[in-house]
């Protein structure tokens, strides 16, 4: 019978390894400086597998007006939404676009325009954040059902999301 190991316990056990191959090496300033951030880090996952989060894995309350208990998740999922607003409007659809894209994520058009003025959506200069809007808008290549197939997707995920972090 085998047994499932989790990606955070695979995890924890490889970076316990690097700690034990740290250890055995020459000690080195790059090692007294990893050492405990791995240790922190090794007992932050074994403190979640008890249900406990430490300071290391605490989300930050930074910039999270509006998205509940799922900051990340639905940031990327707006984010994605401005993306296909960005492609239809490449594609020659101006009319519309913000409607469409707004009512399939299920928003009025005037929050929708608010993401877009947003300093920690359309205006944020977060490169990772940026990097899930042009995920979508570069794909010129796809046809419109495509694109419609993927933002009805997209925005049948961001509706779980959304009704998960406002609970």
């Amino acid at each position: 019978m085998s047994v499932k190991i989790h990606n955070r316990t695979r995890l924890r056990r490889f970076l316990e390894n690097q700690l034990v191959s740290m250890e055995k090496g020459e000690s080195n300033l790059q090692f007294s400086v990893l050492k405990p951030l791995l240790r922190q880090t090794v007992e932050g996952l074994e403190a979640l597998d008890y249900g406990e989060v430490q300071t290391i894995f605490a989300p930050s309350k930074k910039g999270t007006k509006g998205y509940g208990s799922k900051p990340y998740t639905l940031r990327i999922l707006r984010m994605k939404a401005l993306g296909f607003a960005d492609l239809l409007i490449s594609k020659g659809h101006k009319k519309q676009v913000i409607r469409l894209v707004a009512g399939t994520f299920g928003v009025s058009a005037a929050r929708f325009r608010g993401w877009r003025k947003s300093p920690n959506l359309g205006k944020t200069h977060d490169q990772l954040m940026k990097s899930f809007r042009q995920q979508i808008s570069e794909n010129l290549d796809w046809d419109e059902n495509r694109v419609v197939k993927e933002l009805e997707k997209t925005a049948a995920v961001y509706k779980i999301q959304e009704k998960l972090a406002c609970k």
